[in-house]
């Protein structure tokens, strides 16, 4: 628990520093490739899924199984096309987007390195198990059995990793502060037309 909440604070560290930067960006001059940025801008969304692990057995200990993070993402590029943005607009999105992209990837790092954890612990018992059948303690068929209830056990305690709930929280305030930056740089009639393409996509929902 004590490295749970270490892990949090550096979020949180991660949270203060993007805010920081994010405060530069009404000063910013314009970036040679602006508008290459924004045709690749998105509402970046992810579901936050425990990670699958292997079965560990008397070879082979707990690991996570590579895969891709999954989720949805709403393309924006159309929707700034209809906005007629200026070029200090232009270079604030990007700074936006940037700060959109390292605040859910914080957030999911911060997930995983909890189920990293998880996982060196249920490797550690693991390597108990197989100490005690090298001292002929217990049986390989006694380790076995006790090697699928280490796997089961990890599952489930993956699946109810309290940083689950965190990390789903800190993907939402990311989205949320992502979407108000924008909204503040907008003249009022960007605004309207901003706030009807959200509207019709409803982010809340990706």
């Amino acid at each position: 628990m004590k490295k749970l909440f270490s892990y949090l604070t550096v979020f949180a560290i991660g949270l203060i520093m993007l805010q920081t930067c994010q405060n530069d960006a009404d000063v910013l001059t314009p970036v040679v490739g602006d508008d290459a940025v924004i045709e690749s801008m998105a509402l970046m969304s992810y579901e936050v899924e425990p990670v699958e692990v292997t079965e560990p057995d008397m070879s082979n200990e707990v690991m996570a199984k590579p895969k891709a993070e999954k989720g949805k993402h709403i393309a924006l590029s159309q929707i700034f096309k209809k906005l007629n943005l200026s070029t200090e607009q232009k270079a604030q999105l990007r700074v936006f987007q940037d700060e959109h992209r390292e605040c859910v990837r914080l957030a999911m790092q911060t997930l995983r390195e909890t189920e990293r954890e998880i996982i060196q612990t249920a490797n550690e018992q693991r390597r108990a198990i197989m100490q005690q059948v090298k001292n002929s303690i217990i049986t390989k068929e006694v380790a076995k059995v006790q090697l699928q209830e280490l796997a089961a056990a990890t599952r489930l305690e993956l699946k109810n990793n309290p940083a689950r709930a965190i990390a789903e929280a800190a993907l939402l305030a990311c989205r949320n502060t992502f979407i108000s930056n924008i909204s503040a740089i907008l003249t009022e009639e960007q605004l309207v037309k901003w706030n009807q393409f959200l509207e019709r996509m409803n982010p809340e929902n990706v």
